[in-house]
């Protein structure tokens, strides 16, 4: 498998049509762990692009 570094679009979609969207970034080099950040349920104000997860994530290079 080749894996290159920057960011992408991914998406996980269920057999019934439910589905996950999210953003995958990927380092130039191995990185030394990973996360996973999820915003709040959008009906109680979150969104992908909230500025929360955002600075979480450029925050952990």
């Amino acid at each position: 498998m080749t894996v290159v570094s920057g960011m992408g679009g991914i998406r996980f979609e269920t057999a019934d049509g439910v589905a996950l969207e999210g953003d995958l970034r990927l380092p130039e080099e191995p990185p030394a762990a990973v996360a996973v950040l999820c915003h709040a349920h959008p009906r109680h104000g979150g969104s992908k692009d909230h500025p929360l997860p955002w600075a979480g994530s450029t925050r952990s290079r």
